[in-house]
């Protein structure tokens, strides 16, 4: 009976050091994920596969938060606003650039020309949409 106590001590005292680990791992593997996935986005939207692009920067943008890098969020919601931009649906853009633009505190320093980019893309959707 005490063999079997010290052994339930010991695996939860393992467990216990590889869930406390698990979030650095996970926000690390998320973040090389996110970038790997803007990346191959990029791609999908130079063979103008839309579908393809507008899942990955989606998968990109979930993983965005978990990463800890504020501006794969703002890259996968403007990639996501290039797509709609290319398929005409000029109002889910607009509302993606804005969601771009929305943290923009916290990346506009890795980046701070993405910003006024962003901003001159959201001027010119609006004129169209006749706002």
């Amino acid at each position: 009976m005490t063999v079997l106590l010290f052994i339930g001590l010991i695996l939860a005292c393992v467990a216990a050091i590889f869930i406390n680990r698990r979030p650095i791992y996970t926000a690390r593997k998320a973040f090389y994920r996110a970038d790997y996935l803007i990346n191959h986005a990029e791609a999908a939207m130079h063979q103008r596969d839309y579908d393809l692009a507008l899942v990955l920067y989606g998968e990109a943008l979930d993983l965005a938060p978990i990463s800890g890098c504020a501006l794969f969020q703002a890259e996968a919601h403007y990639g996501m606003a290039r797509v709609h931009e290319k398929r005409g649906q000029l109002q889910f853009a607009s509302e993606d650039m804005q969601n771009a633009l929305a943290n923009r505190e916290d990346w506009e320093g890795e980046k701070p020309n993405f910003a006024v980019l962003i901003e001159n893309e959201l001027k010119r959707v609006h004129h169209s949409l006749g706002r």
